[in-house]
């Protein structure tokens, strides 16, 4: 098991047995881990044990690697912490023509799609699930990804109407506090978060939480 493997391994990603919010994804919630990744931030200022099992380069969907909710271990988790699908539209469809991509991963309405399949399973085991939106991205942003604004916009749109639908399902857009217009906010980049960035998402995550 991935989950597993990790935690032998990289003791930074923190530890399973006393953790009460986990967090699965993609790069830019393992970023700067160990130094300061935005779920090791929101961890700290919620006083709360957290392990972060997100993994650079991970898609939402199946095909690529490991997908994202195969990250998931079955425990009885407080809160879990997911992001996901930049990897998905940027390489399956680059940021083109995705609407297929992004049906796939979640539907216009939030009813149907990888997404909504798995955070209602945890949902319903009794978990809380914070779909985190992904942050604005400046123009010069690497990979691919300043192509993919709209995108990710678009999947964030159909993330908050997936949260709509449950009460233990809830959304966080990142763009409310990092949107594309400080570049102290990314790495060199200018797609992952700086020490600054994740720092700023992470105490932002926190006081979601702690406002519901």
């Amino acid at each position: 098991m991935l989950v597993l493997a990790l935690a032998c391994t990289n003791p930074d990603r923190g530890d399973l047995e006393t953790a009460s919010l986990y967090a699965v994804g993609d790069s830019i919630l393992e970023w700067h881990l160990g130094e300061g990744s935005i779920p090791e931030v929101m961890a700290e200022a919620l006083d709360q044990p957290m392990y972060n099992a997100a993994v650079s380069g991970a898609h939402f969907l199946d095909g690529e690697g490991e997908s994202i909710p195969s990250q998931l271990s079955t425990g009885a988790w407080q809160w879990l912490l997911v992001d996901g699908g930049g990897n998905d539209v940027n390489d399956r469809c680059e940021c083109g023509d995705c609407d297929a991509v992004l049906d796939a991963i979640v539907s216009a309405d939030g009813s149907t799609g990888a997404l909504p399949d798995f955070a209602r399973e945890v949902a319903d085991a009794g978990t809380e699930v914070l779909i985190m939106g992904y942050y604005g991205l400046p123009d010069g942003a690497e990979f691919g990804f300043d192509r993919c604004g709209e995108e990710l916009e678009v999947l964030s749109q159909r993330q908050a109407a997936l949260a709509d639908s449950s009460d233990r399902i809830h959304f966080a857009d990142a763009r409310e506090v990092v949107d594309g217009t400080d570049e102290a906010m990314y790495d060199d980049d200018l797609v992952h978060p700086s020490v600054e960035g994740s720092a700023v998402v992470g105490r932002f995550l926190a006081e979601f939480i702690q406002a519901l």
